[in-house]
């Protein structure tokens, strides 16, 4: 009896359970890159895998949880959203990897909206064309390289600018349709 005593003086109390990691992801990088290289095939040249360098990227820039899991389980339509999980150093990164594809562009219109029907409608429909694999993937880059950049309009314009605008997207929208028309990639 005295021994028992003895060992339940000299046991110790389990430790408490560690508390979760803050920043822990339900992903890894590897499961990030896997479904980046998957999801964004029609984004960039046949050739041009970003397994490895999305692996690399998402180690040693530290992509936080959310955008490793964001990043696992994306659609093709989800890229932009995804990426703007990452900090501005990180995103242009990952959209270098890409080479000359054009998934810059692509992200960059999704996130776009100049509350002008019918530019909205305009980038509606560059977006559909960028991702459409029926269209030429140069004709889609140099589409790309036309859009994402020219769409840089103060916050407000005065009414008169509002209506040329619109007209002008309209105007561009006919010449998109005409320009690829025949893919089948129009809205």
């Amino acid at each position: 009896m005295r021994f028992a005593l003895i060992l339940a003086a000299c046991a110790h109390p389990a430790p408490p359970p560690a508390p979760p990691i803050a920043n822990a992801s339900a992903h890894s990088c590897g499961e990030a890159a896997n479904r980046l290289e998957d999801a964004t095939r029609a984004l960039r040249a046949p050739e041009v895998s970003i397994n490895k360098a999305m692996r690399e990227r998402c180690a040693s820039d530290h992509w936080s949880a959310a955008a490793i899991d964001c990043f696992s389980g994306m659609t093709p339509d989800e890229l932009g959203a995804c990426a703007s999980k990452l900090p501005p150093e990180s995103q242009k990164a990952l959209f270098e990897a890409f080479g000359d594809g054009i998934a810059g562009s692509v992200a960059r219109l999704k996130q776009l909206h100049v509350n002008i029907p019918a530019c909205d409608k305009l980038i509606g429909a560059f977006v559909t064309v960028l991702t459409c694999d029926r269209v030429a993937f140069d004709q889609r880059v140099e589409l790309g390289n036309e859009t994402a950049d020219f769409w840089q309009l103060p916050d407000k314009l005065p009414p008169d600018a509002t209506a040329r605008m619109a007209s002008a997207c309209e105007q561009s929208f006919v010449e998109l349709r005409a320009r690829v028309g025949e893919s089948g990639c129009m809205p």
